[in-house]
């Protein structure tokens, strides 16, 4: 399986988290912009990056926290995560800064776990 691939997949599976929990999901396909899915529901804008291992680099970082800043929604960063011989799943950080260490875990109200 291709990087892309991969890539394509978790960004597939994030958004099906998300839409399972109420939000209307634009996915910015082969986007190299800021955001590769902005959520919206009734009063949460979320907008995520989705990176196979999670990590961004801090230029990154601090464009999405402050792009979310600006319009009032959640900077996210959605990655895969897998315990032992359990199917991987969709990991969600909220952003809190331009650190690598400034996140805390993020979820959708009801979040389904979605094995690709």
């Amino acid at each position: 399986m291709s990087g892309y691939s991969d890539g394509r997949k978790l960004e597939y599976a994030a958004a099906a988290i998300l839409l399972t929990d109420g939000y209307w999901v634009i996915r910015a396909a082969g986007s190299k912009g800021l955001a590769d899915i902005v959520a919206l529901k009734r009063g949460e804008n979320v907008f995520v990056q989705c990176k196979r291992s999670g990590t961004m680099g801090p230029d990154e970082r601090r464009s999405l926290v402050e792009l979310a800043r600006q319009l009032g929604g959640t900077p996210v960063c959605a990655r895969w995560a897998k315990e032992g011989r359990a199917a991987r799943t969709v990991e969600f950080r909220e952003l809190t800064g331009p650190g690598p260490r400034d996140w805390r875990p993020w979820s959708a109200d009801h979040a389904l776990e979605v094995a690709p």
